[in-house]
């Protein structure tokens, strides 16, 4: 039961760690908004905060500590 659950928080700290590494390289590449897998509508668009002030904290992408919050 223990290994399991292991497992499966190790394969959604995959996960995780893969959308924000997408979300990261697509913000630093100047993509934002192109093809942004959460773009729905206009009051549902990530691409919308991703370019906002709000999507940095002292100049660090909020993208990357996610990503590094998952590898940990």
């Amino acid at each position: 039961m223990k290994i399991k659950l292991l497992k499966i928080i190790y394969i959604l700290a995959i996960i995780i760690a893969s959308i924000q590494s997408w979300s990261y390289f697509d913000v630093q590449a100047g993509f934002s908004g192109l093809s942004n897998f959460c773009n729905f509508n206009e009051t549902f668009n990530c691409a919308t905060v991703e370019n906002s002030p709000y999507s940095t904290i002292f100049g660090i992408p909020v993208a990357l500590m996610g990503l590094l919050w998952a590898l940990l």
